[in-house]
């Protein structure tokens, strides 16, 4: 249960705006007004639109933390690094981590960013990882830093999303340029608070506004 959230391995990650992150399709596409960085406006294609999609009982996502060039010019992306924030680490993988999900519908409204679902008992990886496989007999390809079983995966119904999450440039805490905050500063400790009070109303609702996988 979320009750038993360690607040010092919560992250928020920001991604797309979708409805159920399954696949793309027909009722659910991303728009190219919603935020979660350049890629899925320019493309209307996003790792996360996969997230929602299981093998073998778990779901797989990425905190995608920006690129650099290497010495030989080729295009890296930049990898998680754990040991810069958390205690509990060999540096290499994070254990028992809550990820929560932020995305915003419609950036060119300045909309607030939301909560659209979160991942218990989550392991966070330093390095990248690739898993293939298949889903309704579509072939599924995808890099991923975030795993955890389907059980711990939560998303939530797109109408019930009213939880906001703050920004940097209008709170003085929150999300900055990275797509992945780690809530550290003075004010985060009772946002944490609000987060897990938040998710615990949520799973106490009967599961009417949430969805597993």
């Amino acid at each position: 249960m979320s009750n038993n959230i360690d607040k010092s391995k919560l992250v928020y990650v920001n991604i797309v705006w979708m409805k159920y992150y399954r696949g793309l399709k027909n009722n659910d596409k991303i728009n190219p007004e919603s935020g979660g960085g350049s890629h899925p406006q320019e493309h209307l294609d996003a790792i996360e639109a996969t997230m929602n999609l299981k093998s073998n009982n778990k779901v797989y996502n990425t905190a995608f933390v920006g690129r650099y060039t290497d010495s030989h010019g080729n295009t890296k992306w930049k990898k998680l690094n754990l040991k810069d924030h958390f205690e509990d680490t060999d540096g290499e993988k994070l254990d028992n981590a809550t990820v929560v999900w932020v995305a915003q519908k419609n950036q060119n409204k300045k909309e607030p960013h939301y909560v659209v679902g979160w991942w218990e008992n989550a392991t966070l990886l330093r390095h990248y990882k690739r898993i293939k496989f298949y889903s309704n007999l579509n072939p599924i390809s995808k890099d991923y830093n975030i795993f955890t079983d389907a059980d711990n995966a939560y998303l939530i119904k797109e109408k019930f999303r009213d939880f906001e999450v703050p920004r940097q440039r209008d709170s003085g805490y929150g999300f900055g340029q990275s797509n992945i905050w780690y809530a550290e500063e003075k004010k985060a400790k009772k946002f944490k608070n609000k987060t897990i009070n938040y998710i615990n109303q949520l799973k106490g609702n009967n599961l009417l506004k949430i969805t597993q996988p």
